[in-house]
């Protein structure tokens, strides 16, 4: 079964993570390509940026086929089933995910980023 690892990485990880996520062939080492230091997963065989705060280690559940690119190259996204994940000891407080101090940077598409300038609860 396929594997792989979600780098859930800090506002300081954007280049590193912007970098692995280029135009690769299929038989390409993202991490060797773009120098980014690697670690091996603790229940997978994939690797993961090593400076990354947080990694969710999975198994390939589908494939899902999304209609190619203008210049004919095919896309699709990956859902994986969750068998375990990595947390730096320093970004866990009073035994939760201590959000503000992970700073987590999200991908929006291409070559843009967001990254944590507030924080809005809402109340259910």
């Amino acid at each position: 079964m396929p594997q792989l690892v979600v780098s859930l990485g800090s506002e300081a990880d954007g280049p590193a993570i912007n970098a692995g996520s280029g135009g690769f062939a299929p038989s390409a080492i993202e991490f060797q390509a773009c120098q980014i230091a690697s670690l091996r997963g603790s229940l997978v065989w994939s690797p993961r940026i090593s400076s990354v705060p947080a990694a969710l280690e999975c198994e390939v559940y589908e494939f899902v086929h999304l209609p190619p690119t203008p210049d004919g190259r095919q896309r699709r996204v990956v859902v994986g089933r969750v068998l375990g994940i990595d947390i730096a000891d320093e970004d866990i407080k009073d035994g939760l995910v201590d959000e503000p101090a992970l700073r987590p940077l999200t991908r929006l598409r291409d070559t843009e980023h967001a990254g944590r300038q507030r924080r809005d609860e809402s109340p259910r």
